[in-house]
């Protein structure tokens, strides 16, 4: 756009603008005292979901570093030594 003198900004939707925001936000809100005053309805509370714990051992998410990749990528060593099965 910089190359052809292009007006960037002629291409930014209105919302992402900051004149939008600032007008989405110019109203006051008013803070409420506390759980006091808050009303109390006849419907149950909201609560988060439960926690599904997963079967199984929880898998390693970490990047490998250079010396444990292979050269093809495809097998892990450890210090240059592959590893293997001692069973």
């Amino acid at each position: 756009m910089q190359f052809l003198n292009i007006n960037a900004e002629d291409f930014i939707q209105d919302y992402f603008k900051k004149s939008t925001y600032e007008q989405t936000y110019a109203s006051i809100v008013y803070p409420i005292i506390g759980h006091q005053v808050w009303e109390i309805t006849f419907y149950s509370d909201v609560m988060p979901p439960k926690k599904r714990i997963l079967p199984g051992r929880p898998k390693k998410k970490r990047r490998l570093e250079s010396w444990e990749l292979k050269k093809d990528d495809t097998q892990m060593s450890n210090g240059g030594f592959r590893k293997r099965c001692s069973v």
